[in-house]
């Protein structure tokens, strides 16, 4: 027996705490006994790593938060392994055909747009308006599909006709904007 195992045999006869079980990982769980008190349990991880606690296993878990009143068995813990390992082989084959049907999904859209593509010429600017879900008429820009009734509804009502915006493209020139002078409620002044 090394010295290390003869200081934790101690230190467990000194603590009344009797060993309950091991993980696969290497963590040892203990029942502590206590005179006319509840049992406490106890982990002690592996190689004193205190960041495997979030690598517990859930029947361990279990019963170091009390939820069961015994330690799993080594059945237990098979089965759980087993079932573990069963749904990550069917996780891993639903994403499989997630992503064949995304690939296929994307195929389909491609070839409806070549179609489309072949049929008419289209700008940039078009190809990307379709692509945001918007509908235009071919052979035009997004601005010039705008009727100037659009426009003026969408114009700020606090601006006058000489200073709204004027011009497209290279002629472009901003309108200029200036606050309303009216009152908001609510504030004193």
């Amino acid at each position: 027996m090394s010295w290390r195992a003869g200081l934790n045999r101690a230190k467990n006869w000194y603590l009344a705490r009797t060993e309950v079980g091991r993980d696969k990982i290497g963590n040892v769980y203990y029942l502590q006994r206590v005179k006319g008190r509840t049992e406490k349990r106890l982990v002690d991880y592996a190689n004193g790593d205190a960041t495997l606690v979030s690598k517990v296993p859930n029947e361990w878990w279990s019963w170091l938060h009390y939820s069961r009143p015994d330690p799993p068995t080594p059945r237990e813990i098979e089965i759980s392994d087993a079932k573990a390992a069963d749904l990550k082989r069917r996780v891993k084959a639903l994403e499989e055909e997630d992503a064949k049907e995304r690939v296929r999904q994307f195929a389909s859209k491609m070839s409806s747009y070549d179609e489309h593509a072949q049929a008419q010429p289209q700008t940039v600017e078009q190809i990307a308006f379709r692509a945001m879900g918007g509908r235009e008429e071919a052979g035009t820009t997004r601005s010039q599909n705008v009727s100037a009734e659009e426009r003026d509804t969408h114009a700020s009502p606090h601006m006058n006709e000489e200073s709204a915006p004027q011009g497209e493209g290279e002629s472009f020139r901003p309108g200029e904007w200036k606050p309303s002078t009216m009152r908001r409620r609510g504030r004193s002044g």
